[in-house]
């Protein structure tokens, strides 16, 4: 029983039934007769009819043959596979060329079915540039659009191409959008760095500056717009700082001319005015018109002007003075010069300046005294230097 002697038993070995067939019985001495049955009752399925009667003796059901399972063998890394073709790579998409040349606009637009298939460099710019490059009509609507305007300003292109691009438009710049379009019309013009702002999906407004042509016999006009928003925000931002700047220089050149000529009212009626450092023709202007003003508001009769603070005067300075005098005796006040230095003195001497019409003393004390006395107060200087009325 088993399998032949010398014979091995491979992967794909046919299993042949036993040759004992149920029923047959096994005698041996001392032994009952038992029936035999078959090791591997799951094989009887051969000995039998479909309709499972019994075949007779002797008479066997060869069974059906098992087809082998075909395994792939192993195949080694960069040996090909003769069994099994190749996968070929996909051809290259190939665009059409747009109706009237590579200048047409839009590849997908504008096109008849029976053109030839190529690829255009012009084509390839037109898709893959970050400016809004379209073609529109003079109606006021665009025909050839390429995706920068969707990544821009969020409308699909066939959103853009639905509705006239006034709609899109801001409102208070439509008028000039239209003005520019029809101008176009013109031989020989063209837009150049024409800005307005263009609608967003979300509502918001992005500007854009145009350049925009219209070639003689065609009744289209080519365009191209760069989203400048980002560089307006830059300027504006910049003209208020400016603006901001502008404004706390006044407000410290105020401050300066406020202490460049600080008028003081030392006493009813009497005003003081002390100068410090040089006066030229701007400062002169100023004090001349702060103490104008001065005078006028508190109706005073005299004004004290303190050179105390004034190291060298040279001729513009001495003539401002004589000018900031006169002025004060028009409003009819009466200007008096103090503190006078010993080096001034001699300058305005040597210049030749005629200050008899000024009267001029030795200290702001003594212009307060000259005053007071003018008008009307008696003043008293005692040992202690007291000041009795």
């Amino acid at each position: 029983m088993g399998r032949r002697p010398g014979r091995p038993r491979g992967r794909h070995h046919r299993r042949r039934p036993h040759r004992r067939h149920h029923g047959e019985t096994a005698r041996g001495a001392g032994q009952d007769q038992v029936p035999l049955r078959h090791p591997r009752p799951h094989r009887r399925r051969h000995h039998r009819h479909l309709d499972g009667r019994e075949l007779p003796q002797g008479r066997r059901r060869r069974p059906a043959a098992r087809r082998p399972r075909r395994h792939r063998r192993h195949q080694p890394p960069g040996r090909p596979d003769h069994r099994r073709p190749r996968r070929q790579p996909r051809p290259a998409r190939r665009l059409r060329q747009p109706q009237g040349g590579p200048q047409g606009g839009h590849p997908q637009h504008g096109r008849d079915r029976g053109e030839p298939i190529v690829t255009s460099d012009h084509e390839r710019f037109f898709q893959l540039s970050r400016d809004l490059l379209a073609t529109s009509t003079f109606d006021g609507r665009f025909v050839d659009l390429n995706p920068a305007w969707h990544t821009t300003l969020g409308w699909s292109l066939d959103e853009l191409r639905a509705r006239p691009f006034l709609e899109f438009v801001h409102p208070d710049d439509r008028a000039s959008t239209l003005d520019e379009t029809a101008r176009l019309g013109q031989p020989g013009h063209e837009s150049v760095h024409f800005e307005n702002r263009y609608r967003c999906l979300d509502g918001s407004y992005r500007w854009l500056s145009w350049t925009s042509v219209h070639v003689p016999g065609e009744s289209r006009l080519y365009c191209a717009a760069r989203d400048i928003t980002e560089r307006k925000l830059a300027a504006e931002q910049h003209e208020r700082t400016v603006d901001e700047m502008r404004r706390r220089h006044q407000v410290q050149q105020d401050a300066l001319h406020a202490m460049a000529s600080p008028i003081i009212e030392i006493w009813d009626q009497i005003l003081s005015l002390p100068i410090v450092g040089i006066v030229d023709s701007v400062r002169a202007a100023d004090m001349k018109q702060a103490l104008l003003e001065s005078i006028f508001r508190t109706t005073a009769r005299y004004v004290i002007v303190d050179l105390t603070g004034v190291d060298t005067v040279d001729t513009a300075t001495a003539d401002h003075l004589l000018t900031v005098m006169r002025s004060v005796r028009l409003l009819g006040a009466q200007g008096v010069i103090t503190g006078i230095q010993p080096q001034v003195a001699q300058t305005i001497v040597a210049l030749g300046v005629d200050m008899r019409e000024v009267v001029t003393l030795r200290s702001l004390r003594e212009g307060l005294k000259f005053c007071l006395r003018h008008l009307g107060y008696r003043v008293e200087v005692p040992a202690a230097e007291t000041v009795a009325f």
